[in-house]
């Protein structure tokens, strides 16, 4: 049983393939000579016999199917290939001429446009199909009483009303594509013409770009002054607290260190990496519980607070809070001053007794 499925298996094989060669051979001796181009007139492969229209001409290779056909088809190929690219269908020329080795043939010339599945890039098979057996002029036999002249004169006039009809043809290609440079010559102005409207845009851009970049420099070069000028401020406004002798710190809204004299140091226990800290994180040297508490009073009712307090060592001082006020009149924190009582009443004193030496030495 199982080898019985096998020969007829085989015999299927066998005549599958007999089919195709019996296919092939059918083609090649009676199918017309065909060549498939693409949309550039290159030959992409050949098909049967083809030495009879197309020849490689000396020099260079080419698959150029223009440049490989025989001088006398050249014109009816180019103008069947070139409508049936324009139409997207069938072209044919009947009765094309062609002569080689002094005989003369006439053929048809078909151009098929078509498309692989799948691929949308379009092929076309041009075929030549021989309509007449070529046979030597020269030789040929007088036929219907007519002479060899007359025979002569009829090929000829076979041959301009051929070339006419190319040359109409040819005419009328050069027509469309003149209709076609036309075209792309209106298209190319209307570019240009947005060019040059896009150009004159950019122009004006540019110079709205140079008036900003000025602007821009005068404003940079106006920030570079009020920079130095404010460099100045702070320069002097730090010289200014360093050489007072007096403790001074100024807090924002939060309540954190804005600045310190060197003499508030010692007294509210702030050194200069403190400076950005909030006031609570600080351990003061003085005694006052609720500093935070009158510092936002301060600043709330923006009023002036003074209160007489003394330090670790008993050293009393006067703790007088006053608001922060900018420029615009804004309330941006406290000033907080420490004046040392300890040290006016010294100092007082000391003035009082040398007055009253002076006074006894005049007596």
């Amino acid at each position: 049983r199982f080898g019985t499925r096998s020969t007829a298996g085989a015999g299927a094989n066998f005549g599958g393939d007999l089919l195709k060669v019996a296919d092939r051979i059918m083609l090649g001796a009676y199918a017309p000579a065909a060549v498939v181009i693409d949309q550039d007139m290159h030959v992409q492969q050949f098909r049967g016999r083809t030495e009879l229209f197309l020849e490689h001409a000396p020099g260079p290779a080419t698959f150029n199917l223009l440049q490989l056909a025989r001088p006398t088809l050249v014109a009816d190929l180019r103008a069947t290939i070139k409508h049936a690219i324009k139409t997207d269908k069938p072209a044919r020329k009947e009765r094309a001429r062609v002569k080689l080795k002094g005989r003369s043939y006439e053929i048809n010339i078909q151009a098929v446009p078509f498309k692989i599945p799948g691929s949308d890039k379009s092929w076309l098979l041009v075929i030549f199909d021989e309509t007449t057996k070529g046979t030597k002029l020269a030789k040929v036999p007088r036929a219907l009483g007519k002479t060899a002249a007359q025979r002569d004169v009829a090929e000829l006039h076979r041959e301009l009303a051929a070339s006419k009809e190319s040359l109409q043809t040819i005419i009328e290609e050069q027509e469309a594509t003149n209709e076609e440079l036309k075209s792309a010559n209106e298209e190319i102005e209307s570019s240009n013409e947005e060019l040059q409207s896009t150009n004159e845009e950019l122009e004006t851009s540019k110079e709205e770009l140079q008036s900003t970049n000025e602007e821009l420099t005068t404003l940079n070069e106006e920030l570079s002054n009020r920079n130095l000028e404010m460099m100045e401020l702070t320069n002097e406004l730090n010289n200014l607290l360093a050489s007072t002798q007096m403790p001074i710190v100024m807090v924002d809204n939060a309540l954190t260190v804005r600045r310190a004299t060197p003499a508030a140091r010692g007294a509210f226990n702030i050194l200069p990496t403190d400076i950005g800290r909030p006031l609570s994180e600080l351990r003061p040297n003085i005694d006052v519980p609720d500093l935070e508490n009158i510092l936002r009073e301060v600043i709330e009712t923006l009023g002036t607070r003074e209160r007489k307090v003394t330090d670790k060592g008993g050293r009393k001082y006067s703790l007088r809070i006053r608001p922060y006020r900018t420029a615009d009149d804004t309330i941006d924190g406290a000033v907080l001053t420490l004046v040392d009582i300890d040290g006016t009443k010294k100092s007082d004193e000391a003035k009082t007794g040398s007055e009253t030496k002076g006074v006894s030495s005049r007596k």
